[in-house]
């Protein structure tokens, strides 16, 4: 058998005995090519020795030969650099075809011969599913990182509440408030000094990604793709917080005396809560609007009421089926990449907390930290007007499954 050839790109579509460019090419069992009126000739002229030009090697009979369709009709390409890396070095043919078992490149005698059993594409088909991949990828990357932008931006806000509580705490000393923040701030720069962390580490695997989609030549491509050791990020799943909260569920009933003219309820369930946590679940699937919170027993529920912490109520709403704010002083816009069919809410009342989730995705949504909760507060809830059909759908508070 002949040894693996190292030929320059050039010879390896010329025939070594006419020496011009293959007309009908074949190969011999020897994985030699010839063009098929070299090859016959040659042994018309040597019988009764039936041997392979190139290699010698001889065989009883006049051997069966395999049309070289690759290399007849082989594709024009630009011109490269190293092309030599794109000719399989057993068989002298053009590697444009690409193993999905044995991810290796192979030539049509390769699939032939070790590679009959293995599922084989086209270069261009495999290039541009391994894009796809990268595309997802580089789309999920994104997302975690605009999670932690957004959980850096909550601890901020957060800080910054807290802050303005300890001010107006006066009845705490001077130093306890001080040692206080102190503490809040050592753990909130922990905190995001981990998400940096972690987003620096989601930016760097992106970046690789993006440096190995830049080509268009998919054997280039492929090279690198395969040749590429992206170190995944490591990262903590921010969303475990939601399972921890869980185990605080309380069973909620609406207060008639507290409701809108608008509401029918029961008359059950009176009661708010001056201590502890508390964690409760509401559906709001199919609706436009909504408010969902906790507020303060003494707030005021005649006229136009402004929703804010200072006023006592801490909440997010819905507007326009995909617009959410946080009521905050002053207000801030939230960026939630998926509408929420259900909503958690947790409440630390001793921690001065109160967080927003999505239920299903355990995403965060916003959380109101360093409140000064001073009364007994109660669950906030507020369907908003039905616009006609548009925002018809009701708000149920759900049970909540510890299970999950």
């Amino acid at each position: 058998m002949a040894s693996p050839a190292s030929l320059i790109a050039e010879e390896n579509f010329h025939c070594s005995i006419c020496l011009s460019v293959f007309s009908k090419p074949v190969s011999t069992p020897c994985g030699h090519n010839f063009c098929i009126d070299c090859i016959t000739g040659y042994w018309d002229t040597s019988k009764p020795l039936i041997t392979c030009p190139l290699c010698k090697e001889e065989f009883n009979i006049r051997p069966k030969l395999r049309k070289l369709l690759a290399l007849k009709k082989h594709k024009l390409i630009h011109p490269v650099e190293n092309l030599e890396s794109r000719i399989c070095k057993d068989h002298g043919e053009p590697l444009d075809l690409f193993c999905s078992v044995d991810q290796m490149f192979l030539c049509d005698s390769c699939k032939d011969r070790d590679h009959k059993q293995h599922k084989t594409v086209t270069l261009e088909e495999e290039a541009l599913m391994r894009k796809d991949q990268l595309e997802s990828e580089k789309k999920d990357a994104n997302k975690m990182v605009d999670e932690r932008q957004q959980k850096i931006w909550e601890i901020e806000r957060s800080l910054e509440a807290n802050k303005n509580n300890a001010a107006k705490a006066l009845s705490c000393s001077e130093h306890v408030m001080t040692t206080k923040q102190r503490k809040k701030q050592a753990e909130a720069d922990g905190l995001i000094n981990e998400l940096k962390g972690e987003i620096m580490q989601i930016t760097q695997k992106s970046q690789q990604l993006d440096n190995i989609s830049v080509t268009d030549d998919p054997f280039r491509f492929l090279e690198s793709y395969l040749s590429l050791t992206i170190i995944p990020p490591q990262v903590k799943d921010w969303s475990d917080v939601t399972l921890k909260i869980r185990r605080h569920a309380v069973e909620l009933t609406l207060d008639p005396d507290t409701a809108n003219s608008h509401l029918y309820i029961s008359e059950d369930g009176k009661e708010g809560f001056a201590s502890g946590r508390f964690y409760y679940e509401v559906q709001v699937k199919d609706k436009t609007q909504w408010d969902l919170g906790v507020a303060k027993q003494s707030i005021n529920r005649r006229g136009d009421i402004r929703l804010s912490p200072k006023n006592g109520y801490w909440t997010i709403w819905l507007r326009k089926g995909n617009e959410f704010t946080a009521n905050t002083d002053p207000p801030v816009n939230l960026h939630v990449t998926e509408v929420p069919e259900k909503i958690g809410v947790f409440v630390d009342y001793e921690d001065g907390q109160v967080s927003f989730h999505d239920v299903d995705t355990r995403a965060s949504i916003f959380s109101f930290t360093g409140c000064n909760f001073t009364e007994k507060i109660f669950p906030f809830f507020s369907p908003c007007a039905t616009n006609g059909a548009e925002n018809s759908a009701p708000l149920i508070i759900t049970p909540v499954r510890n299970n999950k």
